[in-house]
């Protein structure tokens, strides 16, 4: 729960009027052109005693409520909130610095007082549109959560003159209707904050005290969601729109649920429904943008919420696509307006990374951890993105945050990665052994235990994890999915075959077990296990990733994958797996150090082409050229490799090398439809347009939607060929 000392400093702060700039009517007027959205920051309320739930819950209700009016958008409560207490303190500190961050006109928040059931909320009202502090009291009956939500709602829409239509006073009365009764009410409230560790089980119980509130269930929804469980989010999320279909915030909870379980279409029109509520909804509008790829909406998110990371997030992401500089200057804008937010600065080095500028993401994070006074540990962590040949400064970055934060279990970590892609497995275990002693967290305990087991002392790595873990029942599977990260196949299989036959409805547990069992070469028994998983849980994206680089792995290889990994021994085997590991979770520096180190280890052709696939997809094309020959040598029947190979060479501008491996490619399998995209390309650049043209419909009529991306050149080489 929010610092109650700090609501105090803060309602004391507004209500004195102390910090109120002299320049809130040029900030009110700063984007005129935009002025159709009414952006309002709602703060948390001043509450104690026996009022204390509505210190909470009046702000997050009125969030909520204000989102259902046409025009206007009140972003969440807890960003206002942690934005708010990082300026206090400042003594440059003043209300216009809040409203810069939002582009907002206004700020509320209130004091609620009183004796019994009868309470009085001072709402305070500052801001651009209130160059002077404005009181306006509001008597409630605090016994009943509904009507004082009811009357705060009014008084605020009355105090701003917001144009509310009829409908829109229907869809406030609807939203006051769905307010929680008090002993949930601070539940509620702390999860509507969006804060980092939301009580599901808290939730749990006000969902069943409050069954019929849209407001309970959609949050309820939110957490099992974070907490990955999808289908129960989506029941719990599908209730909520049912108890309100006019809670905007209710369909946009739903609409993220069903993109989550891949359902696009549904969502797309489960957003659209939200907007339908309030057309300038920040989160139904980044929905809209994520479900249709649409970047005019994730703009217009931006208008309405300027501090959504999220949306900066997905819009770099589209971006990408077709102008990874587009995305970086993106990215840079996000930086500028939430600077503290370590996922944008770690998507930013990603992109630079991405586009082979490694020298210009050590030069990023160095001057953003200079430009802030207070850096966050997690900014300092970043340094483990950098490549290996950065390790030195990588190194000096990350002592220069345990100066500062010397307890940081996140800096330790950082740390011990980097050493560990160095090969240098007994110094990653000293900072461990360290950090361990000073803050015993499973989390560190789990990385100490990886090394000693890449070091094969099993045994001490058992203890290390039941040191912390204790011996219930759950410590076997910890240790078997310990010894999967760690490289130890065997051991690792070993456990999840015994845990499978004891837990055959466990999904997550088969999942693991066919993971283990791909490890060891054992493809056919993997896909087996994998496809028992997905029956169990559709939605467990691990087993889904395994069986797909099970596949592919075998098309690469033409059926040999099983043969190959079974051959690995040692150093190469474990590292195999660790690169793997890595590459399934996109990230291509450390799967690029662990694929090259295996390939030391033992030099065979599939642990080349993932080594190809790494440089190519870390940005740096012209090393990958090398891994693909290598791999093209051991499978020069591989459809898959030469045509990854020639998109290299055409990358490079090797358009005699791309032409070869191309033609060889379609040669062997007519019906990748990736490789005669490539070979199109090919001809295209090099000029023989008819040959693009044929090449590209081949493409088009194997997979159809390709036909979108290549639209414009399609018809540029049509036109060429007919002049």
């Amino acid at each position: 729960m929010p610092n109650q000392r700090f609501l105090v400093t803060l309602l004391m702060f507004l209500c004195l009027g102390l910090g109120a700039g002299q320049g809130s009517q040029d900030a009110g007027q700063q984007d005129a052109g935009q002025q159709d959205t009414r952006r309002i920051v709602v703060l948390p309320f001043n509450a104690a005693g026996s009022f204390e739930p509505y210190g909470l819950g009046l702000a997050t209700g009125l969030q909520r409520s204000l989102n259902v009016v046409d025009g206007v958008y009140a972003p969440p409560v807890g960003d206002a909130f942690l934005f708010t207490r990082s300026l206090v303190g400042n003594e440059s500190f003043s209300i216009d610095d809040i409203a810069a961050a939002f582009n907002a006109q206004v700020i509320v928040s209130g004091v609620v007082s009183g004796e019994g059931t009868t309470g009085e909320v001072l709402l305070n009202f500052a801001g651009p549109a209130y160059p002077q502090l404005e009181n306006v009291p509001v008597n409630v009956n605090a016994a009943n959560a509904q009507d004082v939500l009811t009357q705060i709602v009014n008084g605020v829409v009355s105090e701003l003159e917001l144009p509310v239509s009829g409908a829109d006073r229907s869809e406030l009365s609807q939203m006051a209707a769905q307010t929680p009764q008090l002993p949930s009410l601070s539940a509620v409230a702390e999860a509507s904050l969006r804060l980092p560790g939301g009580n599901v089980s808290a939730l749990a119980t006000a969902a069943e005290l409050d069954a019929g509130s849209s407001w309970v269930l959609s949050e309820y929804a939110r957490l099992l969601a974070l907490d990955g469980e999808l289908e129960a989010a989506l029941e719990a999320a599908l209730e909520a729109v049912s108890a309100n279909a006019q809670d905007a915030e209710a369909l946009v909870t739903l609409g993220i649920v069903q993109q989550q379980l891949g359902d696009s279409e549904t969502a797309l029109a489960t957003f659209e429904q939200a907007l339908a509520i309030n057309p300038v909804h920040a989160g139904a509008l980044t929905g809209r943008g994520v479900a249709a790829g649409d970047e005019a909406a994730l703009e217009a998110a931006l208008n309405s919420y300027p501090r959504s990371v999220d949306t900066y997030l997905e819009l770099a992401r589209l971006q990408a696509q077709d102008s990874p500089q587009r995305a970086l200057q993106t990215l840079r804008r996000g930086t500028t307006v939430a600077p503290e937010a370590s996922s944008l600065h770690r998507a930013f080095i990603q992109e630079a990374l991405a586009l082979g500028d490694a020298g210009g993401a050590l030069a990023y994070l160095r001057e953003t951890i200079a430009a802030q006074d207070n850096p966050p540990a997690t900014l300092y962590s970043l340094a483990a993105l950098l490549p290996d040949d950065l390790q030195s400064d990588a190194l000096s970055i990350l002592s220069a945050g345990k100066e500062r934060y010397p307890e940081s279990v996140t800096i330790s970590l950082a740390e011990a990665r980097l050493l560990e892609r160095a090969g240098d497995l007994a110094a990653a275990e000293a900072n461990l052994q360290t950090a361990f002693a000073a803050n015993p967290s499973l989390e560190l305990a789990n990385r100490l235990a990886i090394i000693q087991t890449r070091q094969g002392r099993l045994a001490e790595a058992q203890a290390t994890l039941e040191g912390v873990a204790g011996t219930d029942e759950n410590v076997q599977y910890n240790l078997g999915q310990l010894y999967l990260e760690a490289g130890e196949n065997q051991a690792a299989l070993d456990i999840f075959t015994q845990l499978a036959l004891e837990r055959p409805g466990d999904a997550e547990v088969q999942a693991n077990y066919g993971v283990a069992l791909g490890r060891v070469g054992q493809y056919d028994e993997a896909l087996v296990a994998l496809g028992q998983a997905l029956e169990l849980d559709p939605t467990l994206t691990a087993a889904s990733a395994a069986r797909s680089l099970i596949e592919q792995e075998q098309q690469v290889t033409g059926g040999a994958g099983a043969q190959t990994v079974a051959s690995l021994e040692g150093e190469a085997a474990r590292t195999f797996a660790e690169g793997r590991e890595a590459f399934i979770s996109q990230d291509y520096t450390a799967a690029l150090s662990a694929f090259s180190r295996a390939r030391e280890a033992q030099d065979e052709p599939l642990i080349a082409f993932y080594q190809g696939l790494s440089y190519y997809l870390a940005g740096r094309p012209r090393e990958a050229v090398e891994p693909f020959e290598r791999a093209a040598e051991g499978f020069p029947e591989s459809d898959e490799v030469f045509n990854n190979a020639g998109l290299v060479q055409l990358n490079l501008g090797r358009l005699d090398l791309a032409l070869e491996y191309l033609e060889r490619a379609t040669q062997l399998n007519a019906g990748n439809s990736e490789a005669q995209l490539n070979l199109g390309l090919t001809y295209f650049q090099l000029g023989r347009y008819p040959a693009a043209v044929e090449r590209w419909e081949e493409a088009i009529a194997i997979t159809p939607n390709i036909e979108d991306a290549i639209a414009d050149l399609l018809a540029e080489a049509r036109a060429r060929s007919n002049p």
